[in-house]
């Protein structure tokens, strides 16, 4: 089962994901009873959120879900599946000093709408891959009602970019503890990599339940206006989209991609591979690769666009993956 029937029209949808060389089993013993405390910036913002102290009875210096779904803890297992699916949700008041929240059942969870509260849902997949396994962590909050939606949408507004790291570093720590899958794979996915060099690339990837043939059109619309700017440099129906832009710097202006290169210039292009998977689904990978003039860009853009595009891409393919899905 995925989140989707625990909350159809989610206020946040998040994705992110990890490939590693361990076997699914090797995953789960870890993730299972990890302890996000090992991580020294998570611990730091879950402690400065107070986060440890919801369960007054609590205050010991561990953080892992064995002891988010403890008795009176707030959350509950609504799924446990070993070795490939963990669903735990909570309904109540997050934004509260001392959040507050509602008892819930897996078959409870979705008619359960407090006045002014929200629920959320949060996933951890593990799915075989011939070289090791990928982890995947989705999130998604709803509202039980208007007011419990404005005052969500509010507190996100505040934590959402916090939630979101604590999140990619705890996957970025497994992933290091379970052995990081080398991007092999990926090279061979993106032939056109070829097509210019690259100061920074930066690659994401999600998987859609729905074959090649539903997620294409979706995909051909990231590439149509209001980005017109983006010139096609090759398209195969269903399995991949290249797009590329440069500009001229000096001349403050785009150029064609295969014209001469200008002194000063900004490049980009934007690769789509569509994969199919057993069971009528599809991998999705997508990647930028920047390449510019002058030099002394590479220490800023290097640092500074990659967890930026990253936010961005993520939120994108998680909007095409729900619609592909629905």
């Amino acid at each position: 089962m995925s989140l989707v029937p625990y909350i159809p029209e989610p206020l946040v949808l998040q994705i992110d994901h990890v490939d590693v060389v361990a076997s699914p089993e090797e995953c789960w013993e870890v993730f299972r009873h990890y302890d996000g405390n090992r991580v020294p910036i998570v611990r730091a913002l879950w402690r400065a959120r107070g986060l440890l102290d919801f369960r007054p009875e609590y205050r010991g210096p561990e953080f892992s879900l064995d002891h988010a779904t403890a008795e009176g803890a707030g959350w509950h297992v609504l799924e446990d599946a070993p070795p490939r699916r963990l669903i735990i949700g909570a309904v109540g008041w997050f934004w509260l000093v001392k959040p507050s929240f509602v008892d819930v059942t897996a078959e409870s969870f979705a008619d359960t709408n407090p006045p002014g509260a929200a629920k959320l849902a949060f996933e951890v997949r593990i799915d075989p891959r011939a070289s090791g396994a990928r982890i995947t962590a989705e999130i998604r909050v709803g509202a039980c009602d208007e007011q419990g939606a404005a005052t969500f949408r509010r507190y996100w507004a505040l934590i959402a970019p916090l939630s979101h790291l604590i999140r990619r570093l705890l996957l970025k720590a497994l992933a290091q503890e379970l052995g990081p899958a080398t991007e092999g794979s990926l090279e061979e996915a993106f032939p056109e990599d070829g097509r210019m060099g690259a100061r920074v690339q930066i690659t994401d990837s999600v998987d859609i339940d729905a074959p090649p043939a539903v997620v294409w059109p979706w995909v051909q619309k990231l590439g149509a206006p209001p980005r017109p700017r983006f010139e096609v440099l090759d398209c195969e129906p269903e399995r991949s989209l290249l797009l590329a832009h440069r500009s001229d710097l000096e001349a403050g202006e785009q150029v064609p991609f295969d014209a001469p290169i200008p002194e000063r210039w900004w490049g980009t292009t934007w690769a789509f591979v569509l994969v199919p998977l057993a069971g009528h689904r599809t991998r999705l990978l997508v990647r930028v690769r920047l390449d510019f003039t002058p030099d002394w860009l590479q220490p800023l853009a290097a640092s500074f666009l990659p967890p930026v595009h990253h936010f961005v891409e993520r939120r994108q393919l998680a909007r095409l993956k729900e619609a592909a899905e629905a």
